[in-house]
């Protein structure tokens, strides 16, 4: 929260790697799942929230200039990799990055 009002990507990549790290660490799938969410959120369930004040609901394809699918790619693929109870989870969203990034191009 901090570091979207300092308007800081630097930090908001920095918290979201430590919460990832932690949710991995703790084997929390059902958070991994949500925030992967949170993050490819589609422009359809934004326009349905109706609220674009918040980066999770928001359709912006970046978050304070960082690119939603790159922060999947580089902060939590790579997190999740390293605990085998998540690894078909990790199979999951690496394939649903990919098929954004070909929906998008």
């Amino acid at each position: 929260a901090c570091s979207l009002a300092l308007s800081s990507p630097k930090e908001f990549r920095y918290w979201l790697s430590q919460y990832v790290k932690h949710l991995t660490i703790t084997g929390n799938e059902s958070h991994l799942r949500l925030l992967v969410e949170m993050l490819l959120l589609s422009s359809s369930k934004a326009k349905l929230s109706g609220n674009t004040s918040c980066w999770w609901l928001s359709s912006a394809p970046e978050i304070l200039s960082l690119n939603r699918n790159k922060l999947v790619e580089d902060v939590v693929i790579p997190e999740m990799s390293k605990n085998r109870a998540l690894q078909r989870v990790m199979n999951e969203v690496s394939l649903d990055v990919q098929t954004s990034n070909h929906l998008k191009s």
